[in-house]
C-alpha cells in the first residue's frame, strides 16, 4: 500500500513539474509570483534552487546578464515607442556590462529602429485612413439627405 502511495505521489509530482514554480520563499499569493513564473517559463531566469532569494541584492553584472537574456527574447513587433525608449535607456545605462558579456547592441538597436519605422508608418496610414473615413462619412450623410 505504501509503495503504491509513494508511486502515485512520484508520478503526480513528475507530471506537475514545469506547471508551476516551486520556491520555498515565494508563495502563489506573492505580488511578483506571476511575473517570476513567466520569467521561468520563458527561460529568462533559471530555477536553480529551492529558494528565489528575491530580497538579496545582485551586482550590475548579474543584472546585465539577465537583461541580455531578456533582450534576446523581446518581440519587437509587439512593443510601442515608450517601451522602445525605456529599452534604449536601460541598454545605455548597462552598455559597459552588456558589452562585456557579448550582447550585440547594434543588432538589437537595428531591431528597435525597424520597429520604430513600422510604428511611424502605421501611424501615418491610420491618419490617412481617418481622413478617408471622415470624407466617406460626409458623402454618406449627403447621400442620405438626398435620398430621404
Amino acid at each position: 500500500m505504501k509503495v503504491k502511495l509513494l508511486l502515485c505521489f512520484f508520478i503526480f509530482s513528475v507530471l506537475t513539474i514545469g506547471e508551476e514554480i516551486k520556491f520555498n520563499d515565494l508563495t502563489k499569493d506573492h505580488w511578483a509570483y506571476k511575473s517570476i513564473q513567466n520569467l521561468v517559463d520563458n527561460k529568462i531566469i533559471d530555477q536553480k534552487s529551492v529558494n528565489f532569494n528575491g530580497n538579496l541584492p545582485i551586482s550590475r553584472y548579474q543584472f546585465a546578464y539577465e537583461l541580455s537574456k531578456l533582450l534576446t527574447k523581446i518581440d519587437t513587433e509587439k512593443i510601442d515607442k515608450k517601451e522602445i525608449d525605456v529599452l534604449r535607456s536601460v541598454i545605455y545605462d548597462f552598455s559597459a556590462e552588456l558589452n562585456e558579456i557579448g550582447f550585440n547592441y547594434s543588432e538589437f538597436n537595428q531591431r528597435l529602429s525597424n520597429t520604430e519605422e513600422s510604428i511611424d508608418t502605421l501611424k501615418r496610414t491610420i491618419e490617412v485612413n481617418n481622413i478617408k473615413i471622415k470624407e466617406l462619412e460626409k458623402r454618406l450623410k449627403e447621400l442620405e439627405k438626398k435620398y430621404k
